[in-house]
């Protein structure tokens, strides 16, 4: 045959097969250096060392593997729900303090919301720890699954263990407000504690309490204990979905705290503010968030991305025994990784310890001055507030008008929000009252902590380059934020002994 050219593309020679299809000489294509490339549809090419592409089909090409191949819209729905249900223990908790508050008359706000936190946060701290090296040997779904299960549990038998404590309560102590439980004024903020129809006198004894207290704070344990399974995983899961599915996880888990303060209000408002009333819509309030969290497990089974993650990790389970674990985590490659984050890392740490200083333990214990609410409602309206504004600072703080690209001014921006700290000590002592001061410092705490924090953990994203670097970068941070709210749960007892004096 005779070889000619067109433009830059030489062409090889042509014979003519016995169905008169033409097709390259043998001895030109083996002379001929190939190499193997893939078009933009993903169909593969054969290209000659004159850069000359035949069409191959597609399977003699290797793929690269895909973690994910579920739809995009799925995919985000998961990461979404998980991301609602990660935090609703411990917002129910907090929003739930009114309560436990005539459960336990003997205990001040500040006291109760810190042992809560602290047997919380403490437990979610050693789970997210102890994850990073083992729970690579079970799926996501099967984490999931178990953590949101303990939820829902825990959840359902808060109220009832509190129960145990009411001995059988008079008509008057039934029918008694409790608008002195929350609703601390500025000539006397320590007036939560006083409450004439239940006493240490009513329950069935100190060991009955202490009994109580105990299978409490265990309940708390527990869910803080699914809460770091949940929390080790998600951004892994997120990272490997894809990074624009990250704002989902961190817009569920702010978004978290918007559902459950919207669900006390209204449980709060379908009920009387009597002690009866605080009961029953308590028990309305676990009811429904346990039933939430029951959805949640349910979906695990039900969404194609679910499905799809699980089926892939489990060929990958078989691969890694196959191969003697040769994928475990390696402590070089961790130590590598924490040294590239470094910085968004302590960013983030400071980060939450910042806000946990401030929420939820000062922000319960607020004193409304100027349009004096009763009934509780104060606290409640406040850490509602926080929650709306953390959630859309996370929602909207990593677009290209927000996003901050210069690492100076996001760690000057995020050492600044310190100034926080000593106005909502003044304002918790009233030397600067008025309760729009009061929403004005939350509306802009709220909001800096969402916006800065996903700044941070966007940062973090674009330092690994390997695909499993980006899921223990996603570990990294999560021990970062789990770090930063155990740090902050202990550093808001000199703020609040600053506020409140105790």
């Amino acid at each position: 045959g005779s070889s000619m050219a067109t433009g830059d593309v030489p062409l090889l020679p042509l014979a003519v097969k016995d169905d008169g299809a033409l097709q390259p000489t043998v001895e030109d294509v083996d002379n001929a250096t190939t190499t193997t490339t893939s078009t933009p549809s993903g169909a593969a090419v054969i290209a000659t060392s004159d850069e000359s592409p035949l069409p191959q089909p597609a399977s003699a090409v290797s793929e690269a593997p895909i973690i994910i191949e579920a739809t995009p819209l799925s995919m985000k729905l998961a990461v979404l729900m998980i991301g609602v249900a990660c935090l609703f223990p411990w917002y129910a908790l907090i929003t739930s303090i009114d309560y436990f508050m005539v459960a336990f008359p003997d205990f001040s706000a500040h006291e109760i919301e810190i042992r809560f936190t602290t047997t919380f946060t403490t437990s979610a701290m050693l789970v997210v720890i102890c994850m990073n090296f083992v729970g690579h040997w079970f799926t996501f779904r099967v984490r999931f699954a178990g953590a949101l299960a303990v939820y829902t549990v825990s959840l359902a038998a808060l109220p009832a263990i509190a129960e145990l404590l009411w001995s059988g309560t008079t008509a008057s102590g039934e029918s008694s407000s409790v608008g002195g439980t929350l609703s601390g004024n500025c000539s006397d903020s320590s007036s939560s504690n006083e409450n004439s129809s239940f006493s240490s006198n009513n329950m069935a004894g100190a060991s009955r309490a202490t009994l109580c207290w105990a299978a409490l704070l265990s309940l708390v344990a527990l869910a803080g204990l699914a809460d770091g399974v949940i929390e080790s995983s998600l951004y892994g899961l997120s990272l490997q979905a894809g990074r624009d599915t990250v704002s989902f996880a961190q817009g569920g888990q702010s978004g978290s705290g918007v559902v459950i303060t919207l669900l006390r209000i209204f449980t709060k408002a379908c009920f009387p503010q009597t002690i009866a009333g605080v009961r029953g819509s308590t028990y309305l309030y676990f009811g429904v968030a346990s039933l939430g969290c029951l959805a949640c497990f349910v979906l695990l089974f039900v969404l194609p991305a679910m499905r799809e993650v699980h089926r892939k990790q489990k060929l990958e389970f078989t691969e890694r025994r196959a191969t003697a674990g040769k994928a475990a985590p390696n402590l070089k490659r961790w130590a590598t990784i924490l040294w590239a984050v470094k910085l968004p890392l302590i960013l983030l740490l400071s980060q939450f310890i910042m806000t946990l200083s401030v929420v939820p333990a000062l922000l319960v214990s607020l004193p409304s001055t100027t349009w004096n609410f009763s009934d509780g409602w104060f606290p409640v309206s406040v850490i509602s507030t926080f929650s709306v504004f953390d959630w859309l600072g996370k929602q909207f703080g990593d677009t290209r008008w927000t996003r901050i690209n210069q690492r100076w001014l996001l760690g000057l921006l995020v050492l600044g929000r310190a100034a926080f700290l000593p106005l909502y000590v003044l304002r918790a002592r009233c030397i600067i009252p008025g309760d729009i001061i009061a929403y004005a410092l939350t509306v802009a705490f709220g909001w800096t902590s969402g916006w800065l924090s996903v700044n941070c953990v966007s940062y973090a994203q674009t330092l690994p380059t390997d695909e499993h670097d980006e899921e223990i970068a996603g570990a990294v941070m999560a021990i970062g934020i789990a770090g930063g709210v155990w740090a902050g749960v202990f550093a808001a007892i000199p703020v609040n002994w600053l506020a409140f004096g105790f």
